[in-house]
């Protein structure tokens, strides 16, 4: 025999016997999946929610950039740089 056959043969048999062991624990089994299920769905949920997050910041930078863009003289006016606020004094030079 070779190896590849040893090998699928070890796997063939472990997937039969956790088929039996999953009909022994067939409740115990479903409560796992539910549990799975939750967790990918919650996973799933702040994923989308974050990226949907992501994606309107950068629409609205894009169409800030697209109005600087068409008008530069109106949106030099309005476009201020912010001054970054610490909350730590700078030492005395």
């Amino acid at each position: 025999m070779s190896a590849g056959v040893i090998v699928r043969t070890v796997f063939e048999a472990l997937a039969v016997l956790l088929f039996i062991v999953a009909l022994l624990n067939e409740k115990k089994l479903i409560a796992f999946e539910r549990r799975l299920a939750m967790r990918f769905r919650t996973y799933r949920a702040a994923r989308s929610a974050q990226l949907r997050e992501q994606d309107v910041y950068c629409v609205r930078e894009t169409v800030r950039h697209s109005e600087r863009q068409a008008n530069p003289a109106a949106a030099s006016a309005q476009h201020r740089p912010r001054r970054a606020r610490s909350h730590f004094r700078r030492p005395a030079a």
